[in-house]
């Protein structure tokens, strides 16, 4: 397979990772980071090409070599804290209509089962989003541009939460007390197996569909998330009891349609030897 010219807009926790297998498979990378010092630092460590780039205070100038690429996965997300949503959906849309104005080929937009909302029971690639939160309707809403836009030639990818590293949702939640969900479904994935997906979904030019991914197991919270804490060294979370039985996501009919099984299909696998589990 001739190797394709990527973009990877947002090399961080999950891109940095992502472009590393990319340019192991022998594609030609260019990643963005918003800070000009981090970019030089990683062009340096991966031996690529990272520019500096904020999708919030745009210089495209500084950016042809990315509106050069077949392929861009935009991998930006908006923060987590006192993020403006308004201002992000826009922020990517015009992003979009930038891309589409150079014509980049593909686009795979890497976005959230937030835009799911509070749907119950089993979801699945073909249930109909009902965001609810500000993160949500913006992701909604970026999925719907990009559609008009590029129509068969662009993938979204809606992830569950995410975790690997030294990233668990445990970490946080180590320690407090009257958590609501208690018997809320776990939706959980590994990064490593985001990144096996979208390669996945590059090398086998998979466009114009919605994937979404998550584990396979999906333990209630009250049970799950106070065992993972014990198993980090961490004091367990305390949930009030809860009748609500929340949404699962299902990726089966995603993982059949890219011929992949899950490294972690389960959310206990993501943890080994008292510790998150590596890459």
């Amino acid at each position: 397979m001739t190797g394709f010219k990527i973009g990877i807009c947002g090399c961080g926790w999950l891109g940095t990772s992502l472009a590393k297998q990319l340019l192991a498979a022998g594609h030609h990378v260019v990643g963005t980071k918003r800070d000009a010092a981090d970019a030089r630092a990683l062009s340096e460590t991966l031996g690529c090409d990272v520019v500096p780039f904020d999708v919030m205070k745009p210089d495209y100038t500084s950016v042809a070599s990315l509106l050069g690429c077949d392929i861009v996965v935009i991998n930006i997300a908006a923060g987590r804290r006192n993020a403006d949503f308004n201002a992000y959906q826009a922020a990517m849309t015009a992003f979009i209509d930038t891309l589409f104005a150079a014509e980049v080929k593909h686009v795979l937009f890497i976005s959230t089962t937030s835009v799911y909302g509070d749907l119950k029971g089993q979801v699945t690639e073909h249930s109909t989003p009902a965001p609810q939160t500000a993160s949500g309707q913006a992701h909604h809403a970026i999925e719907a541009h990009l559609r008009a836009h590029y129509g068969n030639t662009s993938t979204v990818l809606r992830l569950a939460g995410l975790i690997g590293g030294d990233r668990h949702p445990s970490r946080t939640l180590a320690g407090r007390s009257d958590l609501a969900g208690a018997n809320e479904p776990v939706n959980l994935v590994h990064r490593a197996d985001v990144i096996s997906t979208i390669v996945a979904i590059i090398h086998q030019q998979q466009w114009g569909h919605t994937f979404h991914l998550c584990a396979e197991l999906h333990p209630p919270k009250a049970t799950y998330y106070p065992w993972a804490a014990r198993e980090m060294g961490l004091m367990p979370p305390q949930f009030t009891v809860s009748t609500g039985d929340g949404k699962w996501i299902d990726a089966s009919e995603t993982l059949k349609a890219l011929g992949l099984t899950l490294r972690y299909g389960s959310p206990y696998q993501m943890i080994a030897n008292g510790a998150v589990s590596p890459d």
